[in-house]
């Protein structure tokens, strides 16, 4: 089993923090998202992942759903699950498969204790990171000769739910007074192309989620918020109790059938070819 030493310290101060933490109750939520969203990042892996990897990695990986669907969506002969959290990682390797592994490490802190790879995923992490352009444009250093990284972001939430637009806002709000960004996808296609690689695509996606889902993948966040500073400046514990309250209710009333559309920023990029001859050149010298 690959290790890494990097602590939870590391983490802060390359300005990863989980705003809804690495609980049991997180790491339960994390799986219905897995759930939820599997259909539209698929089928976005099946379009732009180079055919049979030898390498995929899949940061951020939290308790290793998203590892585990990427690992059989793209047959990679061998996929890693990066993630900072112990907690997460625990409950990752409890459900590992042949080919598939777990690394504790910062994936804000370059280089990896890795080969370069011939994938690169990143799905839904990016929110929860300061300054993740800058983050995304090291990561081309992950991918070897033609390598592919492919990110997954959230662009937008319309829904018609009065419940889930407040609940929507304290997120947003509480995101940005941490220095991160809920729509992150917005700034990372305003950003451009890094530095040795080439854009592949750019595109949103609309996929529609149930209230029960989104009902539930809400509530569930609200424990972790009541202990947010920040989340309690805006709301009160009161408050807090009632959009709790108001969450389980509406996940447990499948008759609620509100309009909540999520719009996914897909991004893909590859490896440019002038970023190895400048590698070759350099090594000349």
């Amino acid at each position: 089993m690959l290790r890494a030493c990097a602590r939870r310290s590391h983490a802060r101060e390359s300005g990863l923090s989980y705003a809804f933490g690495d609980s049991p109750q997180a790491a339960e939520r994390l799986a219905l998202v897995a759930q939820v969203f599997e259909g539209p990042s698929r089928t976005f892996w099946r379009s732009f992942a180079p055919a049979a990897p030898r390498l995929a990695l899949d940061l951020g990986c939290g308790p290793g759903h998203t590892t585990l669907a990427l690992a059989q969506g793209v047959r990679a002969a061998h996929t890693v699950g990066v993630d900072s959290s112990a907690d997460f990682l625990a409950a990752a390797e409890r459900t590992q498969r042949p080919g598939v592994r777990f690394l504790r490490h910062d994936v804000t802190l370059i280089p990896f204790p890795l080969p370069a790879a011939d994938l690169v995923v990143c799905r839904f992490l990016l929110s929860h990171l300061r300054e993740p352009t800058r983050v995304v444009a090291s990561w081309a250093e992950l991918l070897a000769p033609a390598g592919r990284l492919l990110i997954e972001e959230v662009e937008s939430i319309a829904t018609d739910c009065p419940v889930f637009k407040r609940y929507l806002a304290l997120v947003a709000a509480t995101l940005e007074g941490q220095g991160q960004e809920l729509y992150v996808g917005p700034t990372l296609d305003r950003a451009g192309t890094p530095e040795g690689l080439e854009r592949l695509c750019s595109r949103v996606v609309e996929h529609r989620v149930g209230t029960v889902d989104a009902a539930r993948m809400f509530s569930m966040n609200l424990h972790a918020l009541a202990q947010n500073s920040r989340a309690l400046a805006r709301e009160g514990e009161h408050g807090l109790a009632e959009l709790a309250r108001e969450l389980r209710s509406l996940g447990a009333s499948p008759r609620s059938a509100f309009e909540n559309r999520w719009g996914l920023r897909q991004l893909a990029f590859q490896r440019a070819a002038e970023a190895d001859s400048n590698v070759t050149a350099r090594r000349l010298l």
